[in-house]
């Protein structure tokens, strides 16, 4: 303040996180003799001014999800605070990169993140998410956050052989044990949902020629007479 004129001036840099009011007490003195002296009261509000950013409550987030998950499932929630006050600390969520082909939903308000697409682990295993948090201040200030996203496996892919139907030929005299074919399966899943794999016969094996073993080897049970039987249709 002012000695002589009694203005009152900032004598440093206000924080409306800090205090948000001042109670002052002024004492006025006049020159005479003796001095007298009267007493007033200023009563300062502080408004707030918008110089706190949003600020993440973890510095990277990391979550998994089934590639069968449901439209609209919940994922996870990213959570940000801002100090300042009103429209200044008001948070607004979104996702800015990593989802071009919008497979993901965050809720603007909550900052939940959801599933808005069909996932497919076999075409994309895991995604990270730029997510940002903008309060609505004015000039806005804004944070940024990575989530990443697994896509766990799901059992939605068959075996498949490598070929469609096999032929194969083998001679009356050979012993039993003789290895005809070997089957070469493969699965886009993963494990568990993928190998090992169960071999049957499903169908042209009833009186027993022929055995499969559980590593996809074709073997004969039996020793043949081409002038008994001559061929074999099996479904494995």
């Amino acid at each position: 303040i002012h000695n002589k004129t009694g203005a009152l001036y900032l004598a440093e840099m206000l924080d409306y996180e800090r205090a948000k009011d001042y109670f002052l007490t002024i004492q006025a003195v006049d020159g005479g003799t003796p001095p007298l002296s009267n007493l007033a009261t200023v009563n300062i509000s502080v408004s707030d001014y918008n110089d706190n950013p949003p600020i993440f409550s973890q510095n990277s987030y990391t979550a998994r999800i089934r590639e069968d998950a449901q439209l609209g499932d919940k994922i996870l929630q990213v959570r940000a605070s801002d100090m300042d006050s009103g429209d200044n600390g008001r948070i607004t969520y979104g996702v800015e990169r990593g989802d071009r082909q919008n497979q993901f939903f965050i809720e603007p308000d909550t900052g939940y993140i959801s599933v808005a697409s069909t996932l497919d682990r076999e075409i994309v295993s895991s995604y990270v998410l730029e997510v940002v948090a903008k309060d609505n201040g004015f000039p806005s200030l804004s944070s940024y956050v990575l989530v990443n996203v697994e896509i766990s496996d799901a059992n939605d892919n068959a075996p498949v052989f490598s070929e469609q139907n096999y032929t194969t030929v083998v001679q009356e005299d050979k012993p039993i044990g003789h290895t005809l074919l070997k089957f070469t399966i493969t699965d886009a899943d993963t494990t568990p949902n993928a190998a090992p794999y169960t071999f049957d016969f499903r169908s042209g094996n009833e009186h027993g020629a022929f055995r499969i073993e559980q590593d996809g080897i074709l073997r004969t049970a039996t020793r043949f007479n081409h002038k008994i039987k001559d061929s074999y249709r099996v479904q494995i």
